[in-house]
C-alpha cells in the first residue's frame, strides 16, 4: 500500500509539473480562455501525453491503494467505482482535442464526453470518501483540508461547465484551478494512506508495507 501510495504521489506530481511547464513551452495558448487540453496540438504536445499517461498510471495506483487500505465498511464499493470510471475516462485524453473556435470533431466529442463524465465520477468519489474519513475521525491536522478540496471541487466543476457553455474569457483560468483542486485532493489522500495517518486503527498495519 505505501508503494502504491508513493507511485500515486508520483504520477500526479509529475502530471502537474508537466502542465505548469507547457504554460512555458506554449506561451501562445492564453491562460484565460484556452483549455489546458490544447497544448496537446502544439510541437511539444507528446508532453502532455506524458502528463496523461503519469495521470493514468498515478490513478491506477491510487485506486489500488484505496481498495485495499479501506475495507468494508471503510470503503464505499460505489465511491471505488466511480474512481475506477474517472481513471478509465483518462483514457479519452489520448484523443486529441480540437483546435480553438474550430467545429467539434469526432475525436473532440471523445476527448469532452470523457472529460464530463470523469471528473463528475471523481468527484462523486472524493465527497464519499472524504465524508467517510471525516466519520471516522480521520481529517485532523493538515487532511481536515480534504474535507474543504472536496466541496470545492463541484463548484468550480460547475463553474467550468458554466464558463464553456457561454465561451467566457476565464474558462482557462477556472479550469486550471479546478484541476489544481483535484489533484492536490488525490496527493494529500494519498500521503495520507502512505504514511497510515488516514488508516482506520481497524485496518492491519502489515498492510502497509504492501
Amino acid at each position: 500500500m505505501r508503494r502504491l501510495s508513493s507511485v500515486a504521489i508520483a504520477g500526479f506530481s509529475l502530471f502537474l509539473f508537466v502542465l505548469f511547464l507547457m504554460h512555458f513551452v506554449h506561451p501562445e495558448i492564453a491562460l484565460t480562455n484556452r483549455f489546458m487540453s490544447e497544448y496537446a496540438l502544439g510541437e511539444h504536445g507528446w508532453l502532455l501525453n506524458i502528463a496523461f499517461s503519469a495521470n493514468l498510471i498515478g490513478s491506477v495506483a491510487f485506486l489500488v491503494a484505496v481498495y485495499q487500505a479501506y475495507p468494508p465498511p471503510h470503503r464505499s464499493n460505489a465511491a471505488v467505482t466511480c474512481y475506477g470510471i474517472a481513471t478509465l475516462a483518462i483514457l479519452t485524453n489520448f484523443f486529441p482535442t480540437d483546435p480553438y473556435g474550430r467545429a467539434v470533431s469526432l475525436s473532440g466529442h471523445i476527448h469532452n464526453l470523457g472529460g464530463f463524465a470523469g471528473g463528475l465520477a471523481a468527484l462523486v468519489f472524493i465527497m464519499i470518501h472524504s465524508v467517510r474519513l471525516h466519520s471516522l475521525g480521520l481529517l485532523r491536522g493538515c487532511y481536515r483540508a480534504l474535507l474543504l478540496l472536496a466541496v470545492s471541487g463541484p463548484i468550480l466543476f460547475l463553474v467550468v461547465l458554466v464558463a464553456a457553455a457561454r465561451m467566457s474569457d476565464v474558462v482557462g483560468i477556472v479550469q486550471r484551478v479546478y484541476v489544481l483542486v483535484l489533484m492536490l485532493w488525490l496527493i494529500l489522500a494519498a500521503n495520507g494512506m502512505r504514511t497510515g495517518t488516514l488508516l482506520s486503527k481497524r485496518v492491519d498495519p502489515a498492510a502497509l508495507a504492501t
